[in-house]
């Protein structure tokens, strides 16, 4: 990685290095993907709630744990979602490595959710067609 990728947005970089030692048991395996992202190994994350997902670096699976994980992306649903009552409905439509559907999983307990990945060849397509 270049050096101007080390210095920019160096606040980003520390609150993220911060979140993963606040919120992963295994946090060195969470850095260590990070900065070799251009391998494809997969490693399996440890959060402290228990939670364990399977991540590759430097691809979409990183991009999800941490906008999910450690920068708090839909924290305001998973909000709403753990205070909500009755049996809600979730869907996580590119679902990816399923984040977002265990983290709304472990917020209500009571919900039924559908996690949908479209498979490669879908993906392949609709990039073909310029989607």
């Amino acid at each position: 990685m270049s050096l101007p990728y080390w210095f920019g947005n160096w606040r980003l970089k520390l609150r993220t290095f911060s979140r993963a030692r606040q919120r992963v048991c295994n946090w060195r395996e969470a850095v260590s993907l990070r900065l070799n992202g251009g391998r494809d190994e997969v490693r399996v994350l440890r959060l402290r709630d228990g939670t364990q997902i399977a991540c590759r670096g430097g691809n979409l699976d990183w991009a999800a744990f941490s906008n999910l994980v450690l920068l708090g992306g839909c924290g305001a649903g998973l909000d709403y979602l753990s205070k909500v009552g009755g049996n809600p409905l979730v869907l996580d439509l590119g679902a990816n490595i399923g984040v977002f559907t265990l983290m709304a999983a472990r917020a209500n307990r009571q919900a039924t959710i559908i996690a949908y990945e479209p498979p490669r060849p879908t993906c392949a397509w609709w990039k073909s067609i310029g989607c």
